[in-house]
């Protein structure tokens, strides 16, 4: 009986860290798209959520902004990330960023699209544990959008966002998944009268 029981809390203890959910890492800041084309222009200045998922690379950034007299939320999601960490002279920093496709190799590709960059910090995730992951992540990117063919926009936009060690620690110690995370900041944007 013994034996048995010894073998099925081993069984337990290998399999707990596939079953508890990844550790989250909450961000929060400002975004500024800058829009030129159909003979005007359009500046928006928002606010931000982004939640990281610290073993898959996961992320999602939640913007949010008042426009025209309506509260408007929107996702930006990106998954099939990876990190990539590198040091520099004073410091290491990491990367959220896309791997090189099949076809990216093929056609000579040698870089890859960074999502957001920052240098990094010791973050804690939970009660007694930490990492070493960036406590600030900033991007910038330019664009054409082409949702009328027509009337081409030339878009540019830039994000920085700031560790939030208090909605981190709480997520991770009520062991939210990463899925649950993202709901329950929509449900709070939806409180306030944000829709999408």
């Amino acid at each position: 009986m013994k034996r048995n029981l010894t073998k099925w809390m081993a069984i337990i203890a290998l399999l707990f860290p596939i079953l508890a959910p990844a550790e989250l890492i909450h961000y929060k800041g400002t975004r500024r798209d800058v829009s030129h084309g159909d003979g005007r222009s359009l500046s928006i200045n928002s606010k931000v959520f982004m939640v990281v998922d610290s073993e898959t690379a996961n992320t999602t950034l939640i913007q949010y902004a008042a426009l025209f007299g309506q509260k408007r939320y929107g996702l930006i999601q990106r998954t099939n990330m990876h990190f990539v960490r590198t040091s520099g002279s004073q410091n290491t920093y990491t990367a959220i960023a896309r791997p090189l496709s099949d076809c990216d190799r093929e056609a000579g590709a040698t870089g890859e699209g960074a999502f957001c960059t920052g240098a990094d910090a010791q973050l804690t995730l939970r009660s007694g544990s930490s990492v070493t992951f960036p406590k600030l992540f900033k991007a910038s990117g330019q664009g054409v959008s082409l949702s009328t063919p027509e009337n081409p926009a030339l878009v540019e936009g830039w994000f920085q966002v700031v560790y939030d060690r208090a909605a981190t620690v709480a997520s991770n110690d009520a062991g939210e998944s990463f899925d649950e995370a993202i709901d329950r900041l929509i449900r709070q944007l939806e409180a306030q009268g944000y829709s999408r």
